[in-house]
């Protein structure tokens, strides 16, 4: 106002703060023009005022809201990676009561599991003694059940607890206590248990504040069914591996024995042609169970964290070729393998663990191969490494498999009956050999051009113990 009638400025909405009679403060949004004479003489202003204040501590409130909405996202976040890092139950349960309990602003909270046919206090360390009781029949009526039983959440005030439930009332809604909610935990479409949380002030569940308190319980939910099934997936491996590692250690003295058996019977002469091929068919099945019995035993080493042992000494490809290709041409005759040889084949490795490669390269090329095509096999050498590999002609790897090729039990898209008694381990195998003599091991396969495998070593193995190197 003094500028408009001192110098004649037009003033545009402009705030101005004063303060009333009764001490309280106000803003106001003014708006001030001149008055002049014909003649150009100011001789007045007109003004005009309207009160903000009331939109001004609406946009304050706001801005206090956005920011505390933003907190809130941010310890929800927060919130959901520690729950992604937690792999039990007890420590799903000391999350939520550490971080998720604050996040809901309530001022306690517990997690229930379903267990035989009721509720169970899911604790922790940190909370034994808290609440009075540890389980709830399933068939009572409280909030807890309720929610459960309908899969739907209750919102309830502390009357209404005590209305419905007194003991759980007392427990849960003490003289502190004004509101209570009790979220269903969905794991798979399921009911997995309830979140209980205790509110020390009366709340009115408004829906934004529903919403955020059953997203809370859905991560509560999702992280109890990941460490449900990390639990079931650790107790297969467990049993598995025991599995193997029994059968495996088990048949190997009856095995022994009847290979033995039948390397005595060769020596005899037998007048008739059955006999000989009936020998011939059980020293091949039970070599074949050998091989078997000895991936079982190779993958339970692996099974351990150490890797495959190995113990590397002078050795030569060329020589182990021509013992893999000899053997397998007794076993498989009317199949030619075509052997194509490197320069320098001379080396430190494992002579056992190399042969057992080559042969399980082999004979995956000959199983899963056009039968009418050629096996081309052979290596290539440099001053610091060899290259060895395997191709085969015919219908390539499915793309779906291929990445997952070198995985423990992964087996071909050939019928059972044509592979024979494989358990898909030996590419695991070749894996793990190449990686205990620090290698690496790479598959091509398309219709155009088969299946190619190739390895390559380092001419020379540092360590006896199993290198931890990526393929």
């Amino acid at each position: 106002m003094s500028r408009c009638l001192t110098r004649g400025e037009t003033v545009e909405t402009e705030e101005v703060h004063f303060q009333r009679f009764d001490g309280t403060h106000g803003t106001l949004l003014g708006s001030c023009a001149p008055i002049r004479a014909a003649d150009g003489t100011l001789t007045g202003a007109l003004s005009v005022f309207a009160d903000v204040t009331r939109f001004k501590e609406m946009e304050a409130a706001l801005r206090i809201s956005e920011k505390a909405a933003a907190e809130r996202a941010a310890k929800l976040q927060e919130f959901s990676a520690l729950l992604s890092a937690a792999v039990t139950p007890e420590q799903i349960g000391t999350v939520f009561r550490v971080q998720g309990v604050p996040l809901s602003e309530a001022v306690s909270g517990s997690i229930f599991l379903v267990e035989s046919r009721q509720l169970r206090l899911l604790a922790s360390p940190e909370r034994q003694d808290v609440i009075p009781f540890r389980t709830l029949p399933l068939a009572a009526s409280n909030p807890a059940c309720d929610a459960f039983r309908s899969g739907e959440p209750r919102f309830l005030r502390s009357d209404e607890i005590l209305a419905t439930d007194r003991d759980l009332g007392n427990a849960m809604a003490t003289d502190d206590a004004a509101a209570i909610a009790a979220l269903p935990l969905h794991a798979s479409g399921t009911p997995a248990g309830v979140m209980l949380l205790v509110f020390s002030e009366p709340r009115g569940f408004a829906e934004r504040e529903q919403q955020f308190l059953l997203t809370v319980a859905t991560l509560c939910a999702q992280a109890l069914e990941r460490a449900r099934l990390f639990q079931v997936e650790s107790e297969a491996k467990e049993f598995q591996k025991r599995l193997i590692g029994i059968v495996s250690h088990d048949l190997r003295t009856p095995l022994t024995v009847v290979l033995n058996a039948a390397h005595s019977l060769s020596r005899l002469e037998f007048q008739e042609q059955r006999p000989r091929d009936t020998l011939i068919r059980l020293r091949r099945s039970a070599q074949r169970m050998e091989r078997i019995v000895g991936d079982l035993v190779d993958y339970t080493q692996t099974q351990a964290g150490r890797g495959l042992p190995i113990q590397p000494g002078p050795a030569d490809l060329h020589e182990l070729f021509v013992r893999v290709l000899a053997s397998l041409s007794s076993v498989q005759p009317e199949r030619t393998v075509t052997y194509v040889k490197g320069e320098e084949g001379r080396g430190e490795w494992d002579a056992d663990r190399l042969e057992q490669l080559i042969e399980n390269l082999v004979r995956n090329a000959l199983k899963y191969g056009a039968s009418d095509k050629h096996v081309r096999v052979g290596w290539s050498s440099s001053l610091d490494q060899v290259v060895l590999y395997v191709h085969n002609e015919g219908p390539p790897i499915p793309s779906t498999l291929l990445p997952h090729i070198f995985e423990p039990f992964r087996r071909g898209n050939q019928p059972p009956e044509s592979a024979g008694a494989s358990l898909g381990l030996g590419l695991f195998i070749v894996h793990q050999i190449v990686l205990a003599h620090g290698g690496r091991i790479s598959v091509q396969s398309d219709y155009q051009d088969g299946t190619r495998f190739e390895v390559q070593l380092p001419r020379r193995v540092r360590s006896m113990a199993a290198t931890e190197t990526t393929a």
